[in-house]
């Protein structure tokens, strides 16, 4: 348009989005790295940890006491890490015994591979 109001409000208009767009950016820089640390790693080293049994890491705790995620680390590092190594130690345990009770007689025939199921109480 060739008329100078609809100019001026074209830049106007311009000029908002600008200011809302670097606004975002702002915040995207200042809080992208705050974000990672105190949400998205703890999330992704629970995920991990629970997915894999050999990740045993501890999670850090944030100073935030009543946030939903330092909620979580807390179960995750107090409850379920200790209960990972003990399963993973009584699975171990009952391996190793399972190797130690071959004998000479035993070769040539196949080990049990009926899996068991064990309760929570054993393993606690």
């Amino acid at each position: 348009s060739f008329f100078e109001a609809d100019a001026n409000l074209a830049m106007l208009i311009l000029g908002l989005l600008a200011i809302i767009l670097i606004l975002l950016f702002c915040f995207v820089v200042l809080y992208g790295r705050m974000f990672v640390q105190e949400v998205a790693e703890p999330i992704y080293m629970m995920d991990r940890g629970l997915r894999q049994w050999n990740y045993n890491l501890y999670v850090p705790e944030p100073h935030r006491p009543s946030d939903e995620i330092v909620q979580l680390v807390q179960i995750y590092n107090r409850r379920w890490l200790p209960l990972k190594e003990r399963i993973v130690a009584y699975y171990e345990r009952k391996n190793k015994s399972r190797r130690n009770d071959m004998t000479a007689a035993d070769h040539g025939r196949p080990l049990d591979t009926e899996s068991e199921n064990v309760s929570i109480e054993e393993l606690i």
